[in-house]
């Protein structure tokens, strides 16, 4: 089966039926989260291409948006209950899957932005 599906594109290729199509020369756009669990992947996609956001992607979209107000953000105040929303937002999103989202970096500039806090708590 593999075979007659290569030999049928070698054919086209020959041919010149593969030389003028969307996307020629570009680099393969995967739209999939490699982070996120198999039997999901169809359901999400599905969902994305309907135009909603599925919550762990929404979570995980604030989390971004979070860390870059953090990079800025002057007051302890806020930042200390920013991390605060971080955690429990990493734990929402870890807690209904299989592997837990794997943010090394994001785990890194977390902890050099928790070193730089002085603040014992926050209301």
């Amino acid at each position: 089966m593999q075979y007659i599906a290569e030999q049928r594109i070698k054919e086209a290729a020959e041919n010149g039926e593969l030389d003028d199509y969307e996307g020629k020369g570009k680099p393969l756009v995967h739209n999939d989260d490699p982070l996120m669990p198999p039997e999901l992947r169809m359901a999400y996609k599905i969902l994305k291409n309907s135009g909603f956001m599925p919550p762990e992607a929404q979570d995980l979209k604030e989390v971004h948006s979070i860390m870059e107000l953090l990079d800025t953000c002057s007051d302890e105040q806020v930042r200390y209950r920013q991390m605060n929303k971080v955690q429990v937002l990493l734990a929402r999103i870890n807690r209904g899957r299989r592997y837990p989202v794997r943010l090394e970096e994001l785990q890194e500039y977390y902890r050099k932005t928790v070193e730089r806090v002085t603040v014992n708590g926050g209301s």
